[in-house]
């Protein structure tokens, strides 16, 4: 008797499956699409469970999962993270940022497809200020002490990318994707929640900015700060990275055997399952 048992060995370097990832996700600056492609890298069990933390405001912040995940992509401000992840200063940090004024019309339109009575489909109802409230450590600042604090927190970032312009910001995308060791081809990323676009009077735009004055300072700052980041090289962006590359041996057999820690993977040669065993 004998069976017979396929044994590859695979020697596995790239820090976008083995580093811990953290993507800040500001509503509609693109996320949901970048999120989409990212997490198809990962083991669902290595990807923090929650997308958003609007249940865990500061009286329930202890309820809220740690984040001890290889991959966390969410609504997450930075003083959560820096509350939840006891190795939040080791990650490796991006975001997504847009023109604050877009972004609001954008989000108010996208809210408006969802429920067409909420108060806050309207631009001037909407709550201001929220790249702010994103990138803080302190949700307690307000005013100048607000952006101060979030233009020191764009220190923290390993890559910050803008969506506003559509060639710049496939570029961007590239960049990073080279960075996480992640295959980049045309059309990569899906255009999901898009809102289709209105014309809106000179008198709300203006107001919206005035609501907004905060964001757009950062906003400006940042692109700013980005731009002089980027002239030196891509290098310092990766090389966070690069220092936590880890590397797995992988046994993957055709049918599975005795023992525990097997998965069940798709073979896309022949359409049948494969099996792999990990070994830490």
């Amino acid at each position: 008797m004998y069976f017979r048992c396929i044994l590859t060995i695979i020697v596995l370097t790239s820090p976008s499956l083995f580093s811990k990832i953290i993507f800040l996700h500001i509503p509609k600056c693109a996320g949901t699409s970048i999120h989409s492609v990212l997490e198809k890298h990962f083991d669902q069990r290595d990807i923090y469970p929650l997308r958003k933390m609007e249940n865990y405001i500061l009286p329930e912040l202890d309820d809220a999962p740690i984040v001890e995940h290889d991959f966390c992509s969410g609504h997450f401000p930075i003083w959560f993270l820096e509350a939840k992840d006891p190795l939040f200063k080791d990650s490796y940090l991006f975001t997504v940022i847009r023109d604050p004024v877009q972004r609001v019309l954008s989000h108010c339109r996208f809210i408006e497809k969802q429920d067409i009575n909420r108060i806050d489909i309207n631009p001037l109802h909407h709550q201001s200020n929220w790249i702010c409230k994103m990138l803080t450590s302190d949700p307690d600042l307000e005013g100048e002490e607000l952006l101060e604090n979030c233009k020191k927190n764009l220190e923290k970032f390993d890559f910050i990318l803008f969506q506003d312009d559509p060639i710049t910001f496939e570029n961007d995308v590239k960049s990073l994707f080279s960075c996480l060791q992640i295959p980049y081809f045309e059309n990569l990323i899906p255009k999901i929640n898009t809102t289709k676009q209105q014309t809106y009077s000179e008198n709300l735009i203006a107001e919206v900015t005035e609501l907004n004055a905060l964001d757009c300072a950062l906003y400006a700052y940042a692109k700013k700060f980005y731009k002089g980041k980027m002239s030196t090289s891509i290098a310092p962006f990766c090389s966070k990275l690069s220092k936590v590359a880890k590397t797995k041996i992988v046994h993957t057999f055709d049918k599975p055997m005795l023992g525990a820690s097997w998965h069940r993977r798709e073979n896309v040669d022949t359409n049948n399952p494969i099996y792999h065993r990990e070994i830490a």
